[in-house]
């Protein structure tokens, strides 16, 4: 809408089939899936106008990384600007022998996100630092200059997470059926009438 001035279902056709083709090549659930493209593709200050297809792997790839979402934004907005960028370069080289160029790093963690989880990521396996090695101050120096917690970092630095999500998209006849998709996906909870009742009191009430 905000682009383009119209309201339009097909964005939901394009979150369900690329969520859908995700989903199956992961073995993780649709609906995780689908709910982290959605706060990727509307946190546009962060990730600009990014497309569907770049959104569901990055979704996958978090969750085959065990990463959250959090934990990859945190990571995004510390290398956005070259001064920050430039210090944790630094500071992770001393300390970890992790190199990467910090302008190529800020370019993409403002324009390729996806690419930039994979740089980095490769950029800590080819330092030869195992996780298993580092002391707890270690990992509070590395999660503190990567921006992210360090139960993410652990899970970040695991040698033995596959990520195998590049390339994965939906098909133009799964964009089509993707409302099918959608549909199908949702979970039908029989209510009666006075359950349905009871469920929207407390829809209303428990924020309250």
């Amino acid at each position: 809408i905000s682009t383009t001035g119209e309201a339009s279902t097909k964005i939901f056709d394009e979150i369900s089939a690329h969520a859908d083709a995700v989903a199956s090549h992961t073995d993780v659930s649709f609906q995780e899936i689908a709910g982290q493209i959605t706060e990727i593709i509307t946190d546009v200050e962060r990730f600009g106008n990014v497309q569907v297809e770049e959104a569901a792997r990055i979704a996958g790839a978090l969750n085959q990384l065990g990463l959250s979402y959090r934990g990859f934004g945190g990571m995004v907005d510390k290398f956005m600007n070259f001064d920050q960028a430039a210090e944790s370069l630094g500071n992770l080289t001393t300390v970890f022998g992790v190199h990467f160029d910090a302008m190529e790093m800020m370019q993409l963690a403002n324009e390729d996100q996806e690419e930039f989880l994979y740089r980095m990521r490769e950029a800590f396996m080819d330092s030869g630092k195992a996780i298993e090695d580092m002391t707890l101050a270690e990992k509070k120096l590395a999660s503190q200059q990567m921006g992210m917690s360090v139960q993410d970092f652990e899970n970040f630095m695991q040698e033995d997470r596959i990520l195998d999500v590049a390339g994965v998209e939906a098909s133009g006849d799964q964009v089509k059926k993707g409302f099918q998709t959608m549909t199908d996906q949702m979970v039908q909870v029989p209510r009666s009438a006075k359950e349905m009742e009871q469920f929207m009191q407390n829809k209303i009430m428990d924020p309250l």
